[in-house]
């Protein structure tokens, strides 16, 4: 299915791109014809239609093979982070992608407050959990101060009113 264009940091060699999505090649496979696209384009094509995309033989899951010169040269391409839409300014190499954006400051994460329900950067969780986060400790301690003023006030209006039947029996 390929590689978005805009996630790579220079522009890519067409011949780096596949004739079927035009993203960058992603798992390269051939055709016996020579003809290059990504796996997850081809071989769904190969076995619906048998025939190169290109239309000019037939084909035949069995006959493609990986290109491994190829797949070597594009995943030393710079790529930016898949969190760049989070904020990361990352970019790294394509076969480093997975191990960076394994241990992104970007990538989602939930509070770990149980029943907290936001999900933000793994870089912000620790500083949402002492400060923001509604489950925490001094945040609990509050809403119990501001119950325990209500219950006051309750409490004292209903003694005054026992007293005032009392007084008025």
């Amino acid at each position: 299915m390929g590689f978005d264009l805009d996630r790579f940091a220079e522009p890519v060699d067409p011949d780096l791109k596949c004739k079927l999505c035009s993203k960058v090649l992603e798992e390269p496979l051939s055709t016996p014809c020579g003809h290059v696209f990504c796996a997850g384009c081809l071989l769904p094509w190969a076995v619906q239609r048998r025939l190169c995309p290109l239309q000019c033989q037939p084909i035949s899951a069995k006959e493609l093979h990986q290109v491994l010169p190829l797949r070597s040269l594009i995943q030393k391409l710079e790529i930016k982070c898949d969190y760049s839409p989070r904020g990361c300014g990352r970019t790294v190499r394509l076969h480093q992608l997975a191990a960076h954006v394994e241990m992104c400051d970007y990538s989602p994460a939930r509070c770990r407050h149980k029943g907290c329900p936001e999900v933000l950067s793994l870089k912000d969780v620790d500083a949402h959990m002492r400060e923001s986060c509604e489950l925490t400790f001094g945040a609990l301690i509050q809403v119990l101060r501001i119950f325990m003023s209500r219950i006051k006030m309750i409490n004292s209006r209903l003694i005054g009113n026992n007293i005032l039947s009392v007084l008025g029996t």
